[in-house]
């Protein structure tokens, strides 16, 4: 395989870890480092897969032997340090229950019933730092908002707040989801949403719009139309004064007339008499 060749599997591997095709990924990349063991940027993707897989003691290897090979490696140095903290917290906290955990490679967007959403707000970062990827969690109606918390009731974070107010009324409305932890760092959570069974009253309704922005956009339509119905009915008010004044005026000037033609019939028969 010459360099061309490697260089196009490594961008291949690349666009399938942003699709979220972690595995497929991983099998490109271990392809690679057998013919080139020491190819320290085919090693740290393969430790960013099993990092996002959940498989930190994997990926701990990788970034250790990519760290043998180049100890001013700034990337791998970071990493290790996130994967330490992670495991000593998960260590000193003991077993949780985790709940169900499925492959991320099963996490597929959908446009209008499957999103990854990240969280506005965020839990502890002791309590995040023990969630895994693919690990399932649930959503909580709290007054306006939607909360996300584990399998223990542990607080995760909070849905933003445009899609909190879409989902709230769908749930309340019997519509059902399902969420699982997508990506979770020390500052920053994402989860995939999942609409699994929606009633038939919001069946035309989309879980996610294509543009989150839409859900203000069609707020603002329905405040225009009520605006534009109100300038309406002004409208046709002064048109009907305006019609009314101008028929008074006209019915005015024809007496007006109808009195000179009389006056000059009165004038004509007198005239007659004589």
């Amino acid at each position: 395989m010459n360099d061309i060749a490697i260089e196009k599997e490594k961008e291949k591997a690349i666009d399938l870890s942003l699709d979220g095709k972690f595995e497929e990924a991983s099998v490109i990349l271990k392809r690679l480092i057998e013919k080139s063991p020491e190819d320290t940027d085919a090693l740290l993707q393969l430790a960013h897969c099993n990092m996002q897989c959940g498989n930190l003691k994997e990926a701990q290897k990788l970034y250790k032997l990519v760290e043998k090979i180049d100890p001013n490696n700034i990337l791998s140095q970071k990493k290790l340090a996130i994967i330490t903290s992670l495991l000593n917290k998960k260590l000193q906290k003991g077993k949780r229950n985790s709940g169900r955990i499925i492959p991320i490679t099963y996490l597929i967007e959908e446009p209008g019933k499957a999103k990854i959403v990240r969280l506005s707000t965020i839990g502890k970062t002791e309590d995040i730092s023990r969630l895994n990827i693919g690990e399932e969690v649930f959503l909580k109606i709290r007054k306006r908002k939607i909360e996300v918390r584990d399998a223990d009731n542990t607080f995760v974070g909070y849905l933003p707040d445009d899609i909190s107010k879409r989902l709230t009324e769908l749930m309340n409305g019997n519509c059902k989801y399902e969420a699982y932890i997508f990506v979770v760092d020390k500052n920053e959570c994402k989860i995939f949403v999942r609409e699994i069974e929606k009633t038939r009253a919001f069946s035309s309704m989309s879980s996610f719009p294509l543009d989150v922005s839409l859900l203000h956009e069609e707020e603002e339509e329905e405040e225009e139309e009520e605006e534009a119905l109100d300038l309406d009915s002004e409208d046709t008010i002064i048109h009907t004064e305006e019609d009314l004044a101008s028929t008074d005026r006209s019915k005015r000037k024809k007496t007006k007339e109808e009195e000179e033609e009389e006056e000059e019939e009165e004038t004509d028969y007198n005239e007659y008499e004589e």
